[in-house]
């Protein structure tokens, strides 16, 4: 069912449409080249606009070209983007427990949006790079940065040329295709108890009537974690004049009286004096714990990139073939986290404390007794690490055909596919509340004193429980011991260590995206500046965004109970668009104080099947009043349409709130 949106709902919910102003610069002259595409071929990729030979107007376009590339000394996008000053902000972060999964980087322009609402918009030669990862954002990782010719910035608004995403504005990755010969390039760094390799190579042929051009790309590193550095390898900085960012999860466990005023910590063996009060323990330069070494900086990491790109005149047609395969896996280690709880002591009346809730291992002291007690531990040392695995798989196809038609007219047909392919599997996982199960008898931290097993509590083959109301008798065989430090001394079976560590999350997303576009370009009449020229065309794409996911339930291990969630979203984008590229004044004409004065008057209109329709103007302005002076300024609106994972559900902006629904026939059960 298509949805009609109006012009203020647009502008209101961010979430479905950013909607741009105007924008105007003032700066120096600014040179456009064109790089002759392969021997016998000749293709300007031109970024701002989608008229052959017509220099961007009203915006100033940033390029950064080969030879600097070359001299920053980048071998990843990822690095060659953070050389280049207008690109900011990066949106990702290249450890797989931050940003979104799939992205290794998303780059930005004004810091506007970042990843959350893909207000910059990424292209590869004009064309937008593939969605990925779990929100569809575009990531230039997919491209060997020895394959790009130059990176080309403009920091306006152009969704009238482009559709949505350009609110920030558009960086266009422009590949290599005049390359001839052979091109390596290594760099190896080694740091104490870290290592980084990247390798890359470049192979290219012309002929009288085609090109080709194949690059390679490998970058890897090993994990580093925060032990390894003495900045980091402890938590307490007040060496240093800094704060101590020590915990009061303990290895083995603190325990604190319940129900009692002064709330003394008491650290293992468990005698007095105490450490201090709770209140004077929880300021930040009483902690006593530290736990930091045990974590990460950077998982290990490996990635593969490949490029190809093949041209070719056959009987007046200019075909040009792209395909590119990224594959990256990361392999991160992460600790089971904090256990707090109450526990009950093996002595008293039952009454009071409650016989299936005595802890067979409990320890206590003068002040706590032997009823019960509050416990804070850090169990890492009793069950090590839990394993993030994360792969992300990039496959597509760009194909560009041209034609030349008659009195300077071209028709193209450009057409894309790609798949994307991103895992996440946890394995090793802890499960917290399997852990308050085995201290007291129920699955709330909180508990109290239980005599009567739940009625809907159910046995598994560890004696754990999977069921949300669980109380069951704790013995020496299915209870946890976190008074004893590891090792031999700990009392905890081998059972209950394995069920503490089972749980398995995994996740699945899949993005099919197809796109084909269809422009003619070309004069139309000669003006007394020089000759007016137009681009006119459609444009049909369709995403088809998969998800598969499996968790824990929440009360045990995801191998016996967990949930499933399982989705088919797709979206469909009907676009038509309109451009003019119009001089206004030349050199020739002899203006005083305008040598000359172009103007560019585009339009755009997107029918998302999901929100409904938008159209966006575009009118710039490029004046150039002497050499070496010009003035520039756009006014227009741009947009970033909703992700087609967000429209199921509420959008708040402003204090107003709309939800668009996805229709319960896409949800797989």
């Amino acid at each position: 069912m298509e949805k009609k949106l109006s012009r203020a709902s647009r502008c209101t919910l961010r979430s479905a449409f950013l909607c741009g102003a105007a924008t105007i610069s003032l700066s120096a002259a600014l040179t456009v080249t064109a790089h002759a595409q392969g021997a016998g071929l000749e293709t300007i990729v031109v970024t701002g606009t989608s008229i052959r030979g017509a220099a961007p107007t009203g915006s100033n376009v940033i390029a950064v070209d080969r030879d600097a590339i070359e001299a920053t000394g980048a071998v990843t996008m990822q690095q060659l983007s953070a050389t280049i000053p207008s690109i900011s902000g990066f949106g990702m972060s290249s450890k797989p427990s931050e940003g979104e999964q799939g992205l290794e980087s998303s780059p930005t322009i004004h810091n506007f949006g970042e990843s959350s609402s893909n207000s910059t918009l990424i292209l590869m030669n004009g064309r937008p790079i593939m969605p990925q990862g779990s929100i569809g954002a575009s990531d230039p990782s997919v491209i060997p940065s020895i394959a790009i010719q130059r990176v080309d910035v403009m920091p306006d608004g152009d969704s009238a040329v482009y559709g949505s995403s350009a609110v920030a504005g558009v960086i266009n990755y422009v590949t290599r295709k005049d390359f001839e010969g052979l091109q390596t390039s290594a760099q190896f760094g080694r740091a104490q108890n870290y290592n980084r390799t990247n390798l890359a190579f470049l192979a290219g042929h012309g002929w009288d009537s085609g090109s080709f051009e194949f690059a390679y790309e490998y970058a890897g590193n090993s994990a580093l974690y925060q032990s390894n550095r003495a900045f980091s390898a402890s938590a307490n900085l007040n060496p240093v004049g800094l704060a101590n960012f020590n915990t009061l999860n303990c290895k083995p466990a603190d325990i604190s009286p319940l129900n009692s005023a002064s709330s003394n910590i008491y650290l293992y063996p468990y005698t007095n004096p105490t450490i201090g009060t709770q209140s004077a323990i929880t300021t930040a330069n009483s902690s006593p714990c530290d736990n930091s070494g045990n974590l990460q900086f950077f998982p290990s990491r490996a990635s593969h990139t490949l490029y190809m790109d093949v041209q070719q005149d056959v009987a007046g047609f200019k075909i040009d073939l792209e395909a590119g395969y990224s594959y990256r896996s990361d392999d991160s280690k992460g600790t089971p986290g904090a256990v707090t709880a109450t526990v009950f002591g093996p002595t008293g009346s039952s009454a009071a404390l409650g016989s299936l809730s005595r802890n067979p291992f409990f320890v206590g002291n003068a002040a706590t007794g032997t009823a019960s007690e509050f416990i804070r531990f850090d169990p890492f040392d009793l069950l090590g690490y839990s394993f993030t695995h994360q792969t992300a798989s990039n496959l597509y196809e760009n194909l560009y055909v041209t034609h030349d038609i008659a009195w300077g007219w071209e028709v193209e047909v450009d057409e894309t596919s790609s798949f994307n392919v991103d895992l996440t599997r946890n394995d090793n996982g802890f499960c917290s509340s399997c852990a308050t199960l085995a201290l007291n008898g129920t699955n709330n931290t909180g508990a109290t004193a239980e005599t009567t097993v739940a009625a809907t509590a159910v046995a598994d083959p560890f004696n754990l429980g999977n069921i949300a109301s669980v109380v069951r008798p704790l013995t020496t065989s299915n209870a946890l011991d976190v008074w004893d430090p590891a090792g031999p001394t700990n009392k905890t079976s081998p059972t209950v260590l394995k069920e503490l560590m089972a749980d398995q999350t995994q996740s699945l997303f899949r993005i099919n995206y197809n796109d084909v576009k269809l422009k003619f370009d070309g004069p139309l009449f000669d003006l007394p500046a020089g000759p007016l020229k137009a681009a006119f065309g459609a444009e049909f794409s369709q995403a088809n965004f998969i998800s598969d996911s499996s968790g824990s339930d929440g009360t045990g291990s995801s191998q016996t109970g967990g949930s499933n969630n399982n989705l088919f979203l797709p979206q469909t984008v009907q676009s038509i668009y309109l451009e003019f590229a119009v001089p206004v004044v030349s050199p020739e004409m002899g203006i005083p104080l305008m040598q000359r004065l172009d103007l560019q008057v585009a339009g755009r209109i997107d029918g998302y099947s999901t929100t409904g329709w938008t159209h966006n103007p575009k009118l710039g302005l490029t004046w150039q009043v002497v050499d070496g002076l010009k003035f520039r300024g756009s006014f227009g609106t741009s947009f970033t349409a909703p992700n087609v994972t967000f429209v199921n559900g509420p959008n708040t902006v402003g204090g107003s709130t709309t939800t668009f629904t996805i229709p319960s026939s896409l949800v797989r059960q």
